[in-house]
């Protein structure tokens, strides 16, 4: 294991100490040569926030709009749960999440999770009876994202947000959100995007 040069240093010879058949140095002879799997990817995840007389418009009687969605798009769609001892909130939060396939790379394949999101939005702007008589206006398109999301979707001096404005055509803006605090709403324009337009939020927050 030793050689005569590496004797004086009390350095051992590595390829004496472990020699492989390769002609290689194993270094780490105890070590497994199988690495564990990647992690899968996080979800793709979105939050739509919806008027609170539009949700019925998403859910349907006994959630059927909802299975329908789920069913077309391969997305889980579910509103998230409030506090009973509030007051009712103006808007719910409508969740909307898929996995995220990475063989999609950077192809225009949308995700489940984003179909799911247009379809959903396309439901709340349809009018109903009673916003055609009160000539209520349509719900604009509005995604809750965190303060990291919000960040990156600003880019250095609003530089990724106006590209967004210019490839889209849509009026978008960030601000913050009254609820909850620490997140941030985008709003676009009210007609429903394509479903391969830009999307505001991603699932890894």
């Amino acid at each position: 294991m030793w050689s005569a040069r590496h004797r004086a240093t009390g350095v051992p010879d590595a390829r004496r100490a472990f020699p492989s058949r390769d002609r290689g140095v194993l270094l780490f002879p105890h070590a497994s040569p199988h690495l564990p799997p990647p992690s899968p990817p996080p979800p793709v995840v979105f939050r739509l926030l919806v008027p609170r007389r539009r949700v019925s418009a998403v859910l349907g009687l006994d959630g059927a709009v909802a299975r329908r969605l789920e069913a077309e798009t391969g997305a889980r769609v579910a509103v998230e749960p409030v506090d009973d001892r509030a007051p009712p909130p103006r808007e719910r939060v409508v969740r909307i999440t898929s996995p995220d396939d990475p063989s999609r790379g950077a192809s225009s394949q949308a995700s489940p999770a984003r179909v799911a999101l247009f379809k959903a939005y396309a439901l709340v702007a349809a009018p109903d009876a009673s916003a055609r008589r009160s000539r209520a206006p349509i719900p604009p398109f509005r995604l809750l994202i965190s303060d990291d999301d919000a960040a990156a979707f600003l880019g250095v001096d609003g530089a990724a947000l106006h590209a967004v404005r210019d490839r889209s055509g849509a009026a978008v803006r960030v601000r913050d959100a009254s609820d909850p605090a620490d997140e941030k709403a985008t709003t676009e324009n009210p007609s429903p995007p394509a479903p391969n337009a830009p999307a505001a939020s991603r699932g890894r927050v």
